[in-house]
């Protein structure tokens, strides 16, 4: 095996991508309480739009996405052919929200010329395929980064870090 190569990171840049990861993540857990019943994935991905414009977004990665049900699992998404590469199905659509049905909002601002890329995941009721699939990534996060050398953790306040200092899971914790 050759050498790793990484790209530098300049440490003082990091404050500005903890800045806009931590609003991105405002923006989708926000958006996320907001959801009714009978939305559209339309309607969500509209209030994500809002929310960050809201905050001083003014230009994205991609637009705001937002997918109920059995368009979080991206069946039909794949064979990239329309519009340059990038499948018309990955837009909302006009899918109603449901009682116990996955949601994936997912928000990728630009905010003084710094990307963050969020997809959340979340659901109105229970849903225990969801709730395992959290579980089963917590668990699995530790191997995400590896040393400091490696891959930086931006903030400590994340939504997966979250749960598992709900659930006592401070070895997982960064």
């Amino acid at each position: 095996m050759g050498d790793k190569t990484f790209p530098h990171v300049n440490v003082d840049e990091l404050a500005q991508f903890r800045e806009v990861q931590q609003l991105a993540y405002r923006c989708v857990e926000s958006v996320g309480e907001m959801l009714l019943l009978g939305m559209t994935e339309k309607d969500a991905a509209r209030l994500l739009t809002e929310w960050l414009q809201d905050h001083g977004v003014r230009d994205w990665l991609h637009k705001p996405f937002a997918w109920f049900g059995d368009r979080t699992a991206f069946e039909g998404f794949s064979g990239l052919s329309h519009m340059a590469g990038f499948n018309l199905a990955f837009f909302p659509s006009s899918r109603r929200l449901e009682e116990n049905m996955p949601v994936i909002l997912d928000v990728a601002p630009i905010l003084n010329g710094v990307i963050a890329d969020v997809g959340y995941a979340t659901c109105i009721g229970v849903n225990p395929i969801l709730e395992q699939l959290k579980d089963d990534l917590a668990e699995h996060r530790e191997l995400i980064v590896i040393t400091d050398d490696d891959a930086y953790w931006l903030d400590d306040d994340l939504p997966h870090v979250r749960r598992w200092a709900q659930r006592g899971q401070t070895q997982f914790a960064a």
